[in-house]
């Protein structure tokens, strides 16, 4: 027979144990954050805060204009850390495992939690592990907020839990800071404030239940709540008179401060209410091992009815209100899966604690309720591949389960996919139970539930993870997305020139995915501003200006780009084929998978050539003149420059189109035929200026064609200026 371990040595094997699920966990999860190459929205915003919160911390933390998510300032905060000492691609790198680490965290207060509610330490396990592993696990390879609003909502749980049943100043402090962390991490875990006073107000309303009246009761409250909680009554009270304040008229309302573009949610109909959560419930279900949903639900409602455990009933209460925390913070929250994976804290306590004990007739209930939710849902098919990331549990349910049932062809039954899933749960809940009820079967029959329903959650979390990483997720690692990073020294700020095409809106998503990946990345820089800057969220603008003849370049940057500044050294610059503004320099990197080249400009900064008349693509308009201005920095050491260039027919554009080509004294004319690329190299004749020397040229097309919507001649391409080419005698 094995003997207990004693306190002090069962500590420091929980300590270790623990430590080994979290590290573990957050090892796993890295794994696979370490590949995702892919951001959304989201993302995107959280990463620009966390970068001005390490170049401007701590005033940064108080620009509310900055953080439009509301009072959520944790993650942003947590982040800023790596980007403070390193750039990309190893803050990116840093900061994955860190949203790991955050998320695997959370198995630490839910496993406090169960053995200080005197769970079994194999069930306070249990509850800690598939606290964690679940299909939402998917949220750990993001830079969302979940990472480190999860652990915080399950601290709040732990805090909330000793405030109700070791009642003391230091415990009333441990669980408000808890809710606050939750709230600066999440704006919606302001659904949260009324956890505390409720939790301790209903746990003192039944602590004497046994021993006096209801009235009795209701007249020792005040009583007990001040001698207890003495803190919180002071605040409860405090907070309840600035609402009906607010609601009242007499203080203006403060709420949409905390929520930024969040808003305050407002409440719809009973039944649009009622689907909503019917919807998030199902879900709920699905992603927590269906049973643990079936098993947990009963045992709450048995223990809040009738408690026999101080203890366990305040696990009850604490479980309960947040479950209706989660639910009320989803108000007028979306469809997506990310929203509601909180309460896969409080599912993992009430399955384990409901396990530890003798199953009644409630847990065939529990099953049945968990087969009408299941039912009467809807589980749409897969739209696209980010619904495994937003709808993990929704898209495992649909496609591994009923896809694969729905082929499944047993003889004499003749059951929907739908069908046998749901009998199938009520089969195992039934087999359970019967098990429950004999002392010699109950402890192997809820090992081998727990084991069943953690590998359950376990193939969803698999499954959820690599389809979203070899998604969605894949693509070009972290250090060839950080290409620019890798090729600049430290503290450089690049400029990303917005010249061509670079200065439309088809530059947009390439601008925005280098920004993102090169921290480097700061500066946006335009020659002529554009209807629409398509730069991101960050970007610093600096305004460009050429000097006439040796074509020097000036820099304007500030608020209003009015305050005279030095011209990037280095710039990231679209590829030369088509641009319109080429800059002297030499090219120290292209990128692997975006139309992009590192450029280190010369010193002094100066443009070769520019050329005018041409759209963004490098189009010409019929009959119209388009020129080019060739700078001195061009014709240096040439003694006969001539500027080379393609002329490339449009689609659609028929027959032959007479072009000419200008150049001082010199003209060129000839024949532009359909489907041809027509080389054009043309002597320059450069004129001399006190700045140095310069050459103009201009090119006329007679002829354009319609397509893709527009109307177009000629696109000039691939311009150039070399040494005249010898001819030949």
């Amino acid at each position: 027979m094995l003997r207990p371990l004693p306190p002090q040595r069962s500590a420091r094997a929980d300590t270790l144990i623990l430590g080994l699920i979290v590290a573990v966990a957050a090892a796993v999860y890295s794994a696979y954050a370490l590949r995702v190459a892919s951001f959304q929205q989201d993302e995107s915003l959280y990463l620009h805060q966390a970068r001005y919160v390490a170049a401007h911390f701590p005033s940064a933390l108080w620009h509310n204009a900055f953080f439009v998510r509301g009072i959520q300032r944790l993650d942003p905060l947590l982040l800023a850390g790596p980007f403070a000492f390193m750039r990309g691609p190893g803050a990116f790198e840093v900061d994955r495992v860190i949203q790991c680490l955050l998320f695997a965290s959370a198995a630490v207060p839910v496993f406090l939690l169960a053995r200080s509610a005197g769970l079994r330490r194999r069930a306070a396990y249990l509850a800690a592990i598939l606290a964690i592993v679940m299909p939402w696990a998917v949220v750990s390879g993001s830079f969302l907020s979940e990472s480190a609003a999860y652990p915080a909502f399950a601290w709040s749980l732990y805090g909330v839990w000793l405030s109700a049943t070791q009642p003391s100043l230091r415990h009333d402090l441990l669980a408000l800071l808890a809710i606050a962390l939750a709230i600066l991490s999440r704006t919606a875990m302001l659904a949260l404030a009324p956890l505390l006073p409720l939790a301790v107000l209903w746990h003192e309303w039944d602590r004497e239940r046994s021993r006096a009246s209801p009235l009795a009761r209701l007249r020792a409250l005040p009583a007990a709540l001040w001698g207890r909680h003495r803190l919180l009554t002071v605040l409860a009270t405090a907070a309840i008179a600035l609402y009906l304040a607010e609601r009242v008229g007499i203080l203006p309302s403060s709420v949409g401060t905390l929520t930024g573009e969040y808003g305050v949610p407002h409440v719809g109909s009973l039944q649009t209410l009622l689907e909503r959560y019917r919807y998030y419930l199902s879900r709920v279900a699905v992603g927590t091992g269906f049973l643990a949903l079936a098993v947990g639900l009963p045992w709450v409602l048995r223990t809040l009815w009738r408690p026999r455990d101080d203890r366990r009933h305040a696990l009850a209460v604490v479980c309960a209100l947040g479950i209706g925390c989660m639910l009320l913070s989803l108000l007028s929250a979306g469809a997506d899966e990310r929203y509601l994976f909180y309460a896969a804290a409080p599912v993992a306590l009430m399955f384990a604690a409901g396990l530890g004990e003798r199953a009644g007739i409630g847990v065939l209930l529990g099953a049945l309720a968990v087969v009408l939710l299941l039912d009467s849902a809807s589980w749409p098919a897969l739209a696209n591949l980010y619904d495994f990331f937003t709808y993990p549990a929704a898209i495992f349910y649909q496609r591994v389960l009923l896809l694969h049932l729905g082929r499944l062809h047993v003889p004499l039954v003749h059951l929907s996919a739908t069908r046998l899933i749901e009998a199938a749960i009520l089969l195992v809940t039934l087999v359970w139970w019967l098990a429950a009820r004999r002392a010699h079967t109950a402890r192997p029959a809820a090992t081998l539930l727990g084991i069943g329903v953690l590998a359950c959650c376990s193939v969803q979390t698999g499954y959820a993870l690599q389809k979203y990483v070899n998604g969605p997720g894949s693509g070009p690692g972290a250090s060839a997305r950080s290409w620019v990073d890798e090729h600049v020294p430290d503290g450089t700020r690049v400029g990303a020139l917005a010249v061509s095409l670079g200065e439309s809106s088809f530059y947009a998503p390439v601008w925005e995915e280098t920004q993102y990946w090169n921290t480097s990345v700061e500066l946006g820089v335009f020659f002529e501003a554009p209807g629409a800057m398509p730069f991101p969220l960050g970007v610093q603008p600096v305004h460009m200006t050429i000097e006439p003849d040796s074509g020097r370049l000036s820099a304007f940057a500030g608020p209003a780009t009015a305050t005279p500044a030095r011209p990037p050294e280095y710039m990231v610059v679209p590829l030369q084929g088509t641009n319109r503004i080429v800059l002297a320099g030499k090219v120290l990197a292209q990128s692997a998978y975006l139309p992009l080249e590192l450029m280190r400009l010369s010193r002094p900064a100066r443009a070769l050539w520019s050329l005018s008349g041409t759209s963004v693509e490098g189009f010409l308009t019929s009959g119209a003149a388009t020129s080019a201005t060739v700078f001195s920095g061009a014709l240096a050491g040439i003694s006969q420059p001539c500027a080379t260039f393609s002329l490339i027919a449009p689609p659609g554009y028929t027959g032959r189109w007479p072009y000419t080509v200008s150049s001082g004294r010199v003209v060129q004319r000839g024949t532009l035929r359909a489907l041809t690329t027509t080389a054009v190299s043309v002597p320059l004749s450069p004129r001399a200026t006190p700045r140095g020397p310069s050459a103009t040229l201009a090119v006329t097309v007679n002829g354009q064609a319609s397509f893709a919507g527009i109307l177009a001649s000629a696109k000039l391409a691939f311009f150039n200026v070399a040494e005249c080419a010898r001819r030949r005698a």
